[in-house]
């Protein structure tokens, strides 16, 4: 652990994938060279940091970033509804926060992330994020254009901004793999023995993602679907939570919010739609 991040460590803020604090910590280290320490221990998970530049936030600060998803409220939903063995299936993992704790919780983790920088550092990991897949999930099997954000690379999806580029935020676009989650997923989630729970954070492609899971969902096995779905203000795919609450009640999934003070409340378009938003799908029949 460098010194930065022992520093860090102490002092009581999180720090995300972008924003003006890891801004500001990827300077100071970079500035003092910090970039060079080849692998960051956390939690007795040996994490390998050099060679992945998206990486260099957990080098630099990794206490900070992992508490930003340890204190989320879907942190709490996974320690209080998972049980030891689930399966846990990470669409849209980013840096792997969510798929780290899952391991940390003794979970089968699998988890997808297209973005190339972000791919090449969760498959030289599998052993601290689960097993990975570094491809983009849709409806169709093939290939697409991928837009990323180097500002906010969290934000790179397969859906334009209709905003038009200059103002979208994207910088650049590369072209990714993309498949069907149940090309992947239908027979491993058919065979598994214990709960399965499925994260959708797909910047705006939910809907897509969703449609392509109609066999595994067939299967009656996903008990919960966490899923960062889009309200009207949105400029990719704007109330995409229409679309995907409709096609997940179609296999009797109930759409909840939900945090750790107030727990499961049934959603209310009146009142929980924002910009973009988490949204929980608990199948009916295997609700607790």
């Amino acid at each position: 652990m460098s010194w930065l991040s022992s520093l860090l460590s102490v002092l009581p803020f999180t720090v995300n994938v972008s924003g003006r604090k890891h801004n500001a910590i990827m300077k100071i280290g970079h500035l003092f060279k910090l970039n060079q320490i080849p692998t960051v221990n956390y939690k007795g998970r040996s994490i390998i940091v050099k060679g992945h530049a998206p990486a260099q936030i957990i080098n630099f600060a990794a206490h900070n970033f992992f508490q930003d998803f340890e204190r989320s409220a879907l942190a709490h939903f996974m320690q209080t509804h998972l049980q030891k063995g689930a399966l846990f299936i990470d669409v849209g993992a980013n840096l792997g926060g969510y798929s780290f704790l899952a391991k940390q919780q003794e979970l089968l983790v699998y988890n997808a992330e297209p973005v190339p920088g972000l791919s090449a550092f969760l498959q030289e990991n599998e052993v601290a994020f689960g097993n990975h897949i570094g491809k983009a999930f849709s409806n169709e099997n093939g290939s697409a254009e991928f837009y990323i954000s180097d500002d906010n690379i969290g934000g790179s999806s397969l859906i334009a901004s209709n905003k038009g580029w200059e103002a979208s935020g994207y910088t650049h676009k590369v072209q990714v793999p993309v498949v069907t989650f149940d090309s992947v997923f239908c027979n491993i989630i058919a065979d598994h023995t214990k709960q399965a729970m499925v994260k959708i954070d797909v910047e705006g492609n939910e809907e897509k993602v969703v449609q392509g899971m109609h066999n595994t969902l067939a299967n009656g096995k996903i008990k919960y679907i966490w899923c960062e779905v889009r309200g009207p203000q949105s400029d990719r795919n704007a109330n995409s939570y229409i679309a995907v609450a409709a096609l997940l009640a179609a296999h009797e999934y109930g759409a909840y919010s939900y945090t750790a003070g107030t727990g499961l409340m049934a959603f209310d378009p009146l009142k929980h739609v924002k910009q973009f938003f988490d949204l929980v799908f608990i199948k009916q029949d295997l609700k607790d």
